[in-house]
């Protein structure tokens, strides 16, 4: 067995000194190593960074040496210094790419050299004659080359590029929108062509949503519309091979534009439909998830947090009232010294003594504290009967968490469904196809559970759906069609 000898457990002071001193220094390193240099010490690596030429950390480091040295003009003049030049590669490289005719890039250039060097004149000036040359080129793309669509883009480049042109750009936008959708509109009149006609209203009511350009793009577009469209007859029936056969004919990409009317129609038609549903055949799938739901399972007795808070108010007011007891026991002290002095001293008319003063003075004192005192005993019988009517403690509520399985039914029926098309119309194709009426339908059911105010959820599906085709209450029905 070890033998222990017994040792005093608290360090030296020597060693608790150099502990602090290790504490002090972790935690001022969590600062950052910038933080713990000097003023001098940061301008020192700023100035190392900025000989190599990366002039980002020496920003940085200029910057944290201004933190602490805001008045010094070296530093001022250093950081205005690497500014200034980054600025003047951004407006570099706007300059170059203006000269591309790169209007998007030489406003995002400009932005960040205004970004860099906010208050530089220089810069200021640059990103002006930038807006002026902008301005221009849109200027001479609407007037000279009619071509609006440039002219929108510069302007609006210039809108989102620079705020403060904002004011003096929006009623020039607005205009040149006007002017662009009304000359759209006068082509699309004067065109022969409708979808060539339709296009140009089109944008002229996406420029601008006025009537003269949304009417007439409307009533062409319907015009198109009912001259492409094509009459389908189907023989009689209804339900789902019915719904199949016109989804088959509508929406299977067979024409660009299909009408299904009903047998009864009279009218001209372009093609009648015809329709055979085979035998069902039917399966069944099962799959399962978990659910959950949070309940009160019951109480237990916990403390009353409110019944401590009264507890305390209760405590405070009787220290209070000590307190003020101090007070009155201490002027009725002093006051009974005073009166003691003044009986000493005997009558002396026409002149008022320091000891009557003090009498004076001390009983209202001493009616102030007998009134406060009155007050906290008032305050601590209120506490006291507050704590009282309180109850130690109370009943919690205690919540559990219900799992219980879901199952989800899948019936799924499918028949053959045989499509033919009598054409009165040579342009369209021939259809004559067989294809799979697919139709499934979905219900859960679960077990109920009274305790968490879990409802039983039956099962409500059968193979009599078929039959009754989408009237089964409370299942969800898809409809998929497949080719054989």
């Amino acid at each position: 067995m070890p033998h222990l000898t017994p040792h005093d457990d608290r360090p030296s002071p020597a060693l608790d000194r150099l502990l602090s001193a290790a504490l002090v220094i972790v935690a001022l390193s969590s600062l950052g190593c910038a933080q713990l240099l000097r003023p001098y010490q940061l301008k020192k690596k700023g100035e190392q960074y900025e000989e190599k030429g990366r002039d980002e950390q020496a920003l940085r480091y200029y910057k944290e040496a201004l933190k602490l040295k805001p008045d010094d003009e070296d530093l001022q003049k250093r950081v205005a210094r690497i500014e200034k030049r980054q600025a003047e590669k951004y407006t570099k490289e706007a300059s170059e790419l203006l000269a591309q005719q790169d209007y998007k890039g030489a406003v995002e250039a400009t932005r960040k050299a205004l970004a860099k060097a906010p208050r530089s004149e220089g810069v200021k000036a640059f990103a002006a004659d930038l807006v002026k040359t902008m301005r221009g080129e849109a200027s001479r793309a609407v007037k000279q080359d009619k071509d609006y669509g440039k002219g929108l883009k510069l302007l609006g480049l210039i809108y989102d590029g620079f705020p403060l042109e904002r004011a003096g750009l929006e009623r020039e936008l607005t205009g040149l929108k006007h002017t662009w959708a009304t000359d759209l509109s006068k082509q699309a009149a004067a065109s022969k062509h409708p979808g060539e006609a339709l296009l140009l209203y089109a944008k002229a009511a996406e420029l601008e949503v006025k009537p003269e350009h949304v009417s007439p793009r409307d009533k062409l577009r319907d015009k198109l519309l009912e001259e492409h469209l094509f009459t389908a007859r189907f023989a009689p029936g209804s339900g789902a091979a019915y719904d199949s056969a016109v989804s088959a004919l509508t929406r299977d990409d067979w024409v660009a534009n299909v009408r299904a009317v009903p047998a009864s129609h009279k009218g001209q038609v372009d093609v009648v439909v015809s329709y055979k549903l085979g035998g069902v055949m039917y399966d069944t799938t099962r799959r399962t998830r978990e659910a959950s739901k949070r309940y009160q399972s019951g109480t237990r007795e916990a403390p009353n947090p409110q019944y401590k808070s009264r507890q305390d108010e209760v405590a405070r007011r009787e220290r209070e009232v000590a307190r003020r007891e101090q007070d009155v026991a201490r002027y009725e002290k002093d006051l009974a010294n005073y009166q003691r002095q003044v009986a000493r001293e005997g009558d002396t008319p026409g002149t008022s003594t320091m000891a009557e003063q003090g009498v004076s003075r001390t009983q209202s004192s001493l009616a102030n504290a007998r009134s406060n005192l009155s007050r906290e005993r008032d305050y601590l019988a209120r506490a006291r009967q507050q704590l009282a009517d309180t109850k130690p403690t109370y009943q919690e509520p205690v919540y559990d968490t219900l799992r219980y399985t879901i199952t989800t039914h899948t019936l799924t029926a499918s028949a053959p469904l045989t499509l033919k098309a009598d054409l009165t119309d040579s342009k369209l194709k021939d259809l004559d196809s067989k294809r799979r009426l697919r139709l499934s339908a979905s219900d859960d059911e679960h077990a109920g559970y009274s305790v968490a105010n879990v409802s039983a959820d039956p099962l409500n599906l059968h193979d009599s759906w078929w039959t009754g085709l989408f009237a089964t209450t409370g299942a969800t029905f898809i409809v998929y069609l497949f080719s054989f």
